[in-house]
């Protein structure tokens, strides 16, 4: 999930929290 680039896991954590919602 998380180790292969910074920019993607900031992407899965904006749409798990936009989900969220």
């Amino acid at each position: 999930m998380a180790g292969n680039r910074p920019g993607k896991a900031l992407a899965e954590i904006v749409i798990y929290v936009d989900l969220r919602e």
